[in-house]
């Protein structure tokens, strides 16, 4: 589907970077500024820095590489996450111009081993039809207990 960019999400950066905001409200804390890079780079207290976007740590990078599977799923009725591709590691850009997560510096730099992860077939994206970490059995026994079934 088409990632939204919304506009409005300009006036929630200014604010959702400051600092007051990241130390108090952990879902701020997982908020990209993608209108003001260096204010996003300078305020996150999480989310740049376990994106290895500030001080590379090669630790990170060898964490996800010891998973055997790196399963990201995808809310398609999600109000939380937005846009909602960025359970993908997609992004919007300061233009409102959606990129998938093969446009996004995070991956062709490979700052986290992502793209290492996707070559070796062990980054799986998920789709899943309902809201925002709703966790229905049925669809958790079709999609994820296979893959946990493979070790």
């Amino acid at each position: 589907g088409k990632m939204e960019c919304g506009k409005s999400n300009e006036n929630f950066s200014h604010f959702f970077i400051r600092r007051i905001f990241q130390i108090s409200l952990s879902p701020t804390t997982y908020w990209h500024d993608d209108f003001n890079e260096i204010r996003y780079k300078r305020g996150s207290t999480f989310l740049a820095i376990i994106n290895n976007e500030i001080h590379y740590n090669a630790d990170y990078v060898k964490n996800l590489q010891a998973l055997k599977r790196f399963v990201l799923v995808k809310y398609a009725n999600d109000i939380s996450v937005i846009p909602n591709e960025s359970a993908h590691f997609g992004f919007c850009d300061r233009n409102g111009k959606a990129l998938r997560m093969e446009e996004t510096e995070l991956f062709q730099q490979d700052r986290l081993g992502l793209k290492k992860m996707q070559d070796e077939k062990k980054l799986i994206r998920l789709n899943a039809p309902m809201e925002h970490l709703e966790l229905d059995e049925r669809w958790f026994r079709d999609n994820i207990l296979p893959i946990l079934k493979e070790f």
